[in-house]
C-alpha cells in the first residue's frame, strides 16, 4: 500500500510538469497583438469625440496661431485614426494566406506587433496633445 501511495504521489507531482510546455507560459504573438489592439481600440471613440470638440472650438477662433495649434491636434487625431484603420485592414488581408506553422508567420507576427505598438503610441500621443490643446483654451 505504501508503494502504491508513493507511486501515485510521484505521478501526481511529476506528470503535470511533463505535460506543461514553456510555450504555455508565454502569451503567443497573436494574443499579444490582439491584447494591444483590444486595449487601444476603445480609445477610437474618444479620438472622434475629441476631434469634434476641437472642430467646434476652431469654428470660433480667429487668431491664426491658435487656429494652427487646433488644426495640428485635429490632424494628429485624424492620422492616428487612419493608422488604426490601415492596420486593421492590413492585418485582415495579410493574415489570410499565411500558414500559421511556418517561420514566416512568426515573422509576420513580430512585424504586426511592432506596427500595432506604433499605432497605439500614436493614438495615445495624439490624444494627450489634443487634450492639452483643449485645456489651453479652457483656461482662457
Amino acid at each position: 500500500m505504501k508503494k502504491i501511495f508513493t507511486l501515485l504521489l510521484a505521478v501526481a507531482l511529476f506528470l503535470p510538469q511533463g505535460c506543461h510546455s514553456k510555450k504555455a507560459d508565454k502569451i503567443d504573438g497573436y494574443s499579444e497583438i490582439m491584447a494591444i489592439h483590444d486595449t487601444v481600440m476603445p480609445k477610437m471613440g474618444e479620438v472622434h469625440r475629441t476631434k469634434r470638440k476641437l472642430q467646434k472650438l476652431a469654428a470660433h477662433i480667429t487668431d491664426s496661431l491658435q487656429l494652427a495649434q487646433i488644426n495640428y491636434s485635429i490632424g494628429e487625431l485624424e492620422e492616428s485614426d487612419d493608422l488604426m484603420q490601415d492596420w486593421m485592414h492590413n492585418w485582415a488581408e495579410k493574415s489570410k494566406g499565411i500558414d500559421k506553422k511556418t517561420p514566416e508567420y512568426q515573422q509576420f507576427l513580430k512585424e504586426q506587433k511592432k506596427s500595432i505598438i506604433n499605432v497605439s503610441d500614436r493614438i495615445y500621443h495624439a490624444m494627450q496633445h489634443a487634450n492639452n490643446t483643449l485645456a489651453t483654451f479652457e483656461e482662457k
